[in-house]
């Protein structure tokens, strides 16, 4: 089996966050400032990293 380990957990992972950002696109209305959507959290503490 060719290819690093690993290769498919970053896969997985891609599609995961595509498909977390898509579903929140679709859920949030207004705009940036007067919008539905708040996020928190520091992307260093994360556990998926970008």
């Amino acid at each position: 089996m060719g290819g690093k380990a690993g290769d498919g957990s970053k896969a997985y992972l891609s599609i995961s966050n595509m498909l977390q950002e898509t579903i929140l696109q679709l859920v949030k209305t207004g705009s940036e400032q007067e919008g539905n959507l708040f996020m928190v959290g520091d992307v260093k503490q994360s556990i998926v990293r970008p």
